[in-house]
């Protein structure tokens, strides 16, 4: 592959990492573009004249979105729910991670409550009370939530025009 085209591979991939459509509706834009190009060199265009015909990738991009604009990705409002709900996690992942950190170097076990209700004349209970997920289970779970949302963030990031 020579310098000439390198910079055409170059052009057209600018040109394809700035197309909002489908992957299956893309790769046939980038085919009909490519074989323009083809044409254009047939005819007996250099390809600095086909750059300047063309304009930036940018350009080419804006244009080629314009006119396949029923194809379009559109992003979903419902996608920042997601991105809140990520950040909600990974805050309360971040001070449940310190706070346990910090409880488990202070007292090197689990926290728990004891309560004693009763007395001499009648009977006694005893009540024992512990976390019901362990720090490490919480911290699984808070994982899960938040790669859902960071997950559903970039999904409804590209939905497709219905």
């Amino acid at each position: 592959m020579n310098k000439a085209e390198k910079r055409m591979k170059h052009y057209t991939n600018a040109v394809e990492r700035r197309l909002n459509l489908p992957r299956d509706v893309r790769s046939r834009v980038m085919h009909d573009f490519c074989s323009s190009i083809e044409g254009r060199r047939e005819a007996g265009l250099s390809d600095g004249e086909i750059y300047a015909e063309l304009g930036s990738p940018k350009k080419v991009a804006a244009e080629l979105n314009e006119q396949m604009k029923d194809y379009a990705y559109v992003k979903s409002p419902w996608r920042w729910l997601f991105l809140g709900l990520s950040i909600l996690c990974g805050c309360y992942l971040t001070v449940e991670g310190a706070a346990g950190i910090f409880a488990y170097f202070l007292t090197q076990s689990t926290a728990a409550s004891v309560g004693i209700i009763g007395g001499a004349d009648g009977p006694t209970a005893i009540f024992v009370t512990a976390s019901p997920l362990s720090l490490a289970g919480r911290a699984a779970l808070t994982l899960i939530v938040l790669l859902l949302g960071i997950l559903g963030f970039y999904r409804l990031s590209r939905c497709k025009r219905r």
